[in-house]
């Protein structure tokens, strides 16, 4: 059964051994438990052992989850085990699980949609309810996805976000530097990256923060994003807490959506373009004739959920790694800082331009060269993610047997029920595809990448995050001194597999 399967990493079901415990908010006493004591005074030995047997797997789960965590955000030991595997089997089948290597396997099994699903290790962590990564059925999951895509307007949203992205980039650093007296610091991913991903959510998505603030706010979304990339084990304070998060969120959520339907019910025919997509949504909820039955406040409700989690974490954690890659490469450092300042060449002369103003609006306005160095910064950007990937792993469940890499001698069959790790961290370090997979190139082309995943699948939202993570590396790659903040402050560190900071310091302008 779907609900009975394990996650991706070996979900583990929540163990308790007394009150004391549960009082402290480590985990739940099951109905009917008493305390430690009285494990002494009425329960049989047999009980007690299988108390203890059950809180050292509690115990032992814990250790693998922080090992794994561990193990995703320093992928380094992964990418060697890869290259490995690679040589002697490319797609191992060990047990149950099929561990992929290939760039060309790891994409053919990311697009075919009906022989290695998804909602198995997703269904369980979609705690507001069904969201596209957890939905399988091709003609849903198309339906839902169209759906969501017919509100976006791609050359107007894209424009807006970056306009959004760099004026908040611009205060924060002011702010930073107002507020040092002498070398300014700034945390790439709390300070800077979390902030400009918050404003688009509130801006752009609608999803404005709750009344604990936008520190709060943050918090649920790193906490939500933490448990989606890997789900800790059943009845731990970080499980417990993303339980708390998206509780928290969902009554937030819900109580947006029901006050915006009833706003965008007085006058539903309004013009769509510039609204944020909350309104979006509703308006096309209520001018929608025979509009699908799913298509309801709820479903409004779990996908900006689902946009807003996956945003906030996404620009978080590739803008701290790519500035934590590139701060590792002094001359990849320097060449991407030229790269940065090209663009900036453009957008000032673009600024100074009437005639570009007056298409300011317009992504189809954008001159050629202002195009190609965004495309340049981007560059430095994917190869930089590709040493340290938001998502190293991805994890598909085959639902019947079927075959991989059919007609090479490779070739392998994928048993029924089997487990199917199609790493983009591998993907990206073969050396068929990337070539010198362990030399930093910039030069390599964006489409081999597999960052935002391939396939039905692919994130919806690359165009939000794209738009930001250029405008924040750019903004930092500009900072005059970029060095990282001395000690452990200036390197990344994490909050269960989410990015949490990275410090880094330069000099006031």
């Amino acid at each position: 059964m779907r609900g009975e399967r394990t996650s991706a990493w070996g979900r583990t079901t929540a163990l308790s051994f007394g009150n004391a415990h549960a009082q402290a908010g480590h985990f739940p006493v099951p109905p009917g438990k008493g305390n430690v004591i009285e494990l002494w005074s009425g329960h049989s030995s047999r009980s007690l052992l299988d108390r203890v047997r059950r809180s050292t797997a509690f115990a032992l789960s814990k250790m693998l989850y922080f090992l794994t965590c561990y193990l995703l955000s320093h992928p380094f030991v992964l990418a060697v085990v890869f290259a490995f595997i690679r040589r002697i089997r490319p797609i191992m089948v060990v047990g149950g699980n099929v561990i992929v290597t290939k760039h060309d396997d790891v994409k053919d099994v990311l697009e075919r949609f009906d022989d290695f699903t998804l909602a198995e290790y997703t269904e369980s962590k979609m705690l507001g309810g069904p969201f596209l990564l957890s939905i399988d059925g091709r003609v849903r999951h198309t339906r839902e996805r169209e759906l969501l895509g017919s509100v976006v307007f791609p050359a107007h949203d894209e424009r807006w976000i970056e306009r959004l992205a760099a004026d908040q980039c611009k205060a924060l650093i002011k702010r930073a530097m107002e507020d040092a007296p002498g070398p300014c610091e700034i945390d790439i991913a709390g300070g800077l990256a979390e902030a400009v991903a918050l404003k688009i959510v509130g801006t752009y998505f609608g999803v404005t923060a709750v009344a604990a603030g936008k520190h709060e706010m943050a918090r649920l979304l790193r906490r939500l994003a933490a448990l989606i990339l890997l789900e800790p084990p059943e009845g731990s304070k970080e499980w417990l807490a993303a339980r708390k998060a998206i509780l928290d969120l969902t009554e937030h959520l819900a109580c947006l959506v029901k006050s915006r339907s009833a706003e965008v019910g007085r006058s539903p025919s309004a013009p769509l373009a510039g609204d944020d997509l909350l309104t979006r949504l509703v308006k096309s909820m209520h001018l929608s004739a025979g509009r699908p039955a799913w298509f309801n406040e709820d479903w409004i409700r779990r996908y900006l959920t689902g946009l807003a989690v996956f945003g906030n974490a996404t620009v978080a954690q590739t803008a701290a790694h790519t500035i934590d890659q590139l701060l590792a490469r002094p001359r990849a450092l320097r060449r991407a800082q030229q790269a940065a300042r090209r663009l900036e060449g453009f957008r000032n002369a673009q600024r100074r331009s009437s005639k570009a103003a007056a298409g300011d609006t317009d992504t189809g306005q954008r001159g050629r060269g202002e195009h190609e160095a965004v495309q340049r910064l981007r560059q430095f950007i994917y190869e930089a993610l590709r040493f340290r990937p938001m998502l190293p792993l991805l994890a598909r469940y085959s639902p019947r047997e079927t075959t991989l890499a059919k007609g090479t001698k490779r070739a392998r069959c994928v048993p029924a029920g089997a487990r199917v790790i199609a790493g983009p961290l591998a993907a990206m370090f073969d050396p068929d595809v990337f070539e010198r997979p362990w030399q930093f190139c910039s030069a390599r082309p964006i489409e081999d990448y597999v960052h935002f995943g391939h396939g039905p699948h692919v994130c919806f939202g690359k165009y939000v995050a794209d738009a930001q993570i250029v405008e924040i590396v750019r903004t930092v790659l500009l900072l005059p001194g970029l060095k990282r903040a001395p000690g452990r402050r200036g390197r990344v560190r994490y909050e269960g597999p989410a990015v949490d900071s990275l410090h880094v310091t330069f000099s006031p302008r």
